[in-house]
């Protein structure tokens, strides 16, 4: 791919439309792409985020979990399933809290 010849842009929605155009000429929609990025394991797609969740990078991690929020919750119907995944990830991770409670309990007694 020759990025090369990429027109200069200062206008960030003028950029965002011309990535649009580029990623859609490999068949790709915006959801599609950002996921292919997350879930990859190339090597350098990995080197790329790195710092999602490092301390460096929480900050603008934390830009992209809320604008995804806000897009979501801007509907009635949006916000009952944006409630409706926060909850399963907190009983989820309860859970998780729960059985490591009971384990740690378990092996500090002599039953």
């Amino acid at each position: 791919m020759c990025i090369k010849n990429t027109p200069h842009i200062s206008d960030l929605s003028e950029k965002l439309l011309y990535i649009g155009k580029v990623i859609s000429t490999f068949d790709l929609e915006p959801k599609r792409y950002i996921t292919a990025f997350l879930q990859s394991s190339h090597k350098q797609i990995v080197m790329n985020r790195r710092l999602w969740g490092a301390d460096i990078g929480w900050r603008s991690t934390l830009e992209v979990l809320n604008s995804i929020k806000y897009l979501v919750c801007k509907t009635k119907a949006g916000q009952s399933r944006w409630k409706n995944y926060i909850l399963l990830e907190a009983s989820t991770l309860f859970l998780l809290l729960i059985s490591d409670f009971v384990l740690t309990a378990l092996y500090h007694t002599d039953i």
